[in-house]
C-alpha cells in the first residue's frame, strides 16, 4: 500500500458506504485511492515525465484518449463476448507497461478467454475466474489460477445502475475467491468498468474499498498510475505472504511457513495436510487456517506433527499465546487444582508471535477514522453546564478508527487433534463434551472463564476432549464484565446474548389499593369519585440501575448445553440399518427448529429458559433422540434435565451477583458430567452416527 497504515488515516467525515455479498465496502475519492491504498510508484517511474516525454504515444490518440475509442465506448463496440469491447483497454493497458520497457513487469494483463469462467454473476461457481486479470508473468500453468491471479477486473458494457450492481457483485465475490483460494493472500486488488467509467477495488480481512468512478478512455493519467502501481509491484505489495511459500510439486499444495516468536526467533514448518479452513470461507472475516505442520531444521522435517494457526486477531486484544502462557502460570496448587487436569483437558503452545511483512508487523490498515466528541462552542462564551465556574471546558475529541484493525499472527500447538465440528458419531461428541465440563471445572476453580466454547473451540486428541482457542479466556474481574459481545452467536449464553442477568430477584413492589367495585356498580360513586376516597399511594423509592453483567461459569456451561443440544437438532442422526422416513411437515419443522435456536432466530430464550417449550420442541426430532424403548430416559430427557439444572443454578447464584464467582456449586459440574457420559453411553448403544445436514 502507498504508505504506512498510520500515515493513510484521513477524516472525510461518513464514507460512502455500498452493500456488496461480502458485507459492507466504502469509498474513497480517486486520488486518495492512488496515493494511499494502491501499492506506490516505482521510484525510478515518473509518470508526469513519461506523459510529457511522449513516451505513451502508443496508448493514447494526439487528443489523450485511449486508443481505439477516440469515435466509440466501449458500449458502442458490440460483440458475442463482452471482452471484445473491451479490447483496445487490454491493448492500451499492454503499451503504458512496454513504454517504462527497462523494468520487467511482476504481473501480465489479460482477457479471461474462457466463456464458462467468465459468466454473469448467477451462473459463476466458486471456480470461475473473473473477466480479466493481472497474473504472475512466471506462471507456467496454461490456464491461470487463482493462486496466480494478482488483481482481478469485472466488465460491463453498459453504465446503468443494473450493469454497477451486476460489477459489484461479480467484483465482490472475485476478491473473495483469491482470499479463499490462496492462503497466501493478505489483501487483494482489482477494478471494474461499466462502459468506460472505471472503478477500483481493495479488500483485506477488515474492509472492502472502492474508488470514486473515473474515464478510462479521457483520464489517462489516472489509468497509467494505476496500471504502472500494480505491474512493477513487489509481490508483497500485491498482498502476497512473503513469509509463506508453496512446496513445488506437491499435490495438494503444501506450505514452508515462517513462525516468528515474540524474541525475534525464527521457526520454519512445513504442511503436512489442511485441518480447517471454515472461517476462511468468509471474506470479512479473521480468516482462520489450521494445518498439520513438521519442523523443519536444515531444511529436512524433524519431529512430531504439530498443529500451526494462521490467524487475524483484534488489534486491541492480548495474543492467544500470551493469554495462555499466563493461564498455565497459574498458581493451581493454590487453587485446589491438580495440574494433570489442566494437561490433560487443555492444549499447549510451542511457539506464537505476530507475522512480520515488509520489516513490520502486517496489520489490516486503517483508511477511515471519525472523530468522537462533539464540537467545542466558543471558547470565549461561558456554559451553564459547568454550573459554578462560568469556565468553557473544551471537549476531548478523539479521533478513532472506523473499522478496528486486525494483526496477522501465527501460534503452533504440540497437540494435533480433530474439531469437536467433525464428529462422526453421538458417542464422540458427547464423550469430548464430558471431558470438556471436567477442564471447565479447573478453569472456573482457577479464577478463569472461557468466553468462547464453540464446535471449532473443542479438539478431540487420543479420544479426549481438550479446550483450545484461549483469546478470549481471562481471570480478570474488569475484563469479565460483558460490554462488546464475545464468543461465536450459535452457543453464546443467553444473558450474555442480552447483557442482562436474566434471573435477578424480583423486587417487591407497593401495593395500591383499588376503588370500591361494590359502590361503582350500585351507582352510589362515580368512578372519579371512589378513586378520589382512596388513600394516597406510597411515594417509591427509586430503584437502583441493575447490575452490570459480568461473565461467570454458568455462562461458560450453558454453552456447553447449546453445543449439545446443536449435534442433536442441526445434524442429521442415522442408526445402522434403520432408515427413517419423514414426512414433508416434520422435515420443514426440524429446520426452522434448527433455524430458530442457531442461525438467526430469535427462540433461543425461550428454549433455554421455558421448560415446556425446550421439551415439546423436541418431539420432531429423530426418534432415537426421544424414544425410550431402548433406554429407559430418553437423550430429550437428559437434555432437559441439565438445561433445568443451569436455571436452578442461575436462580440460586444470582440472589447475591457480587459473589457469583464463588457461588457456583461444584456438584452442578458433578452432575452435568453424570448426564454427558450418559448420553455418550446410550449414543454408543444405539450407534448414533451423525451427518452434516444437506
Amino acid at each position: 500500500m502507498g504508505s504506512d497504515a498510520s500515515d493513510t488515516e484521513k477524516d472525510y467525515g461518513p464514507p460512502q458506504r455500498l452493500k456488496t455479498v461480502h458485507g459492507t465496502a466504502f469509498g474513497v475519492p480517486t486520488q486518495f485511492f492512488l496515493d494511499a491504498v494502491l501499492p506506490p510508484l516505482h521510484t525510478d517511474i515518473n509518470l508526469d515525465k513519461l506523459i510529457d516525454s511522449g513516451a505513451f504515444r502508443f496508448a493514447t490518440t494526439m487528443q489523450g484518449k485511449l486508443w481505439g475509442y477516440s469515435k466509440k465506448s466501449p458500449s458502442g463496440i458490440h460483440g458475442k463476448d463482452v471482452a471484445k469491447s473491451f479490447e483496445s483497454l487490454q491493448r492500451g493497458i499492454w503499451a503504458i507497461v512496454k513504454a517504462v520497457a527497462k523494468f520487467k513487469p511482476t504481473v501480465v494483463f489479460r482477457h479471461n478467454t474462457d466463456g464458462a469462467r467468465a459468466a454473469d454473476f448467477e451462473s459463476r461457481t466458486e471456480d470461475s475466474l473473473p473477466d480479466a486479470f493481472f497474473s504472475l508473468t512466471q506462471c507456467m500453468a496454461k490456464r491461470t489460477r487463482w493462486t496466480d491471479t494478482a488483481v482481478v477486473g469485472e466488465y460491463r458494457r453498459e453504465n446503468r445502475e443494473d450493469d454497477v450492481e451486476e460489477n459489484n457483485r461479480k467484483i465482490a465475490q472475485s476478491l473473495a475467491g483469491c482470499m479463499r483460494n490462496d492462503p497466501r493472500r493478505r489483501f487483494v486488488y482489482g477494478f471494474t468498468a461499466e462502459d468506460a467509467n472505471m472503478r477500483l477495488w481493495y479488500c483485506d480481512r477488515t474492509q472492502i474499498v472502492f474508488s470514486t468512478a473515473f474515464n478510462f478512455v479521457h483520464d489517462f493519467h489516472t489509468l497509467a498510475h494505476f496500471v504502472l502501481s500494480i505491474s512493477f509491484a513487489e509481490l508483497c505489495e500485491l498482498g502476497w505472504d512473503p513469509t509463506m511459500s508453496p512446496v513445488l510439486s506437491s499435490t495438494p499444495t503444501q506450505y514452508d511457513i515462517t513462525v516468528r516468536s515474540e524474541n525475534g526467533e525464527l521457526t520454519v514448518y512445513r504442511t503436512l495436510e489442511l485441518l480447517s479452513d471454515g472461517n476462511a470461507e468468509t471474506l470479512l472475516s479473521r480468516g482462520t487456517r489450521v494445518w498439520k505442520a513438521v519442523k523443519l531444521v536444515d531444511g529436512e522435517p524433524t519431529g512430531d506433527p504439530v498443529a500451526l494457526k494462521d490467524v487475524w486477531v483484534d488489534s486491541s486484544r492480548a495474543y492467544e499465546g500470551d493469554v495462555l502462557s499466563d493461564f498455565f502460570s497459574t498458581d493451581f496448587a493454590s487453587k485446589e487444582v491438580e495440574n494433570e487436569d489442566i494437561q490433560k483437558h487443555f492444549i499447549t503452545m510451542q511457539t506464537h508471535g505476530a507475522v512480520f511483512a515488509a520489516g513490520r508487523r502486517d496489520r489490516t490498515p486503517s483508511f477511515f477514522v471519525s472523530t468522537v466528541g462533539s464540537p467545542d462552542p466558543d471558547p470565549g462564551v461561558p456554559t451553564e453546564t459547568q454550573t459554578g465556574t462560568g469556565v468553557h471546558v473544551p471537549t476531548v475529541r478523539k479521533r478513532q478508527p472506523v473499522l478496528q484493525p486486525l494483526i496477522h499472527y501465527r501460534i503452533v500447538f504440540t497437540e494435533v487433534g480433530d474439531a469437536l465440528s467433525d464428529a462422526t458419531t453421538l458417542h464422540a461428541a458427547f464423550s469430548a463434551l464430558a471431558d470438556a465440563v471436567q477442564g471447565l471445572f479447573a478453569m472456573h476453580k482457577s479464577g478463569w472463564v472461557h468466553r468462547d466454547l464453540s464446535t471449532g473451540n473443542i479438539l478431540i486428541v487420543g479420544g479426549v476432549g481438550k479446550i483450545s482457542d484461549l483469546e478470549y479466556a481471562t481471570d480478570d474481574d474488569v475484563e469479565k464484565i460483558v460490554g462488546e459481545t464475545k464468543g461465536t452467536a450459535y452457543f453464546r449464553a443467553t444473558e450474555v446474548d442480552s447483557g442482562f442477568y436474566m434471573a435477578l430477584p424480583e423486587r417487591k413492589r407497593e401495593k395500591r389499593a383499588l376503588p370500591s367495585m361494590h359502590d361503582i356498580a350500585t351507582g352510589r360513586l362515580t368512578f372519579r369519585e371512589a378513586c378520589a376516597k382512596l388513600p394516597p399511594s406510597p411515594i417509591s423509592e427509586p430503584q437502583p440501575m441493575p447490575p452490570r453483567l459480568r461473565y461467570h461459569p454458568l455462562h461458560d456451561l450453558e454453552s456447553l448445553w447449546w453445543l449439545a443440544v446443536y449435534f442433536v437438532v442441526c445434524r442429521e442422526l442415522e442408526l445402522p440399518h434403520q432408515g427413517e422416513i419423514l414426512d414433508s411437515d416434520t422435515q420443514y419443522r426440524r429446520q426452522v427448529l434448527a433455524h430458530d435456536w442457531f442461525y438467526g432466530g430469535n427462540s433461543r430464550f425461550h428454549a433455554f429458559r421455558i421448560a415446556h417449550y425446550f421439551r415439546d420442541n423436541m418431539s420432531c426430532l429423530h426418534r432415537c433422540i426421544t424414544d425410550k424403548r431402548a433406554v429407559k430416559i430418553s437423550i430429550a430427557d437428559i437434555l432437559e434435565d441439565v438445561r433445568r439444572l443451569l436455571n436452578d443454578a442461575y436462580s440460586d447464584v444470582e440472589k447475591a451477583v457480587e459473589h457469583i464467582d464463588s457461588g457456583v456449586s461444584d456438584k452442578l459440574y458433578d452432575d452435568i458430567l453424570l448426564r454427558f457420559k450418559l448420553v455418550a453411553k446410550i449414543s454408543k448403544k444405539l450407534d448414533i452416527r451423525l451427518h452434516r445436514r444437506r
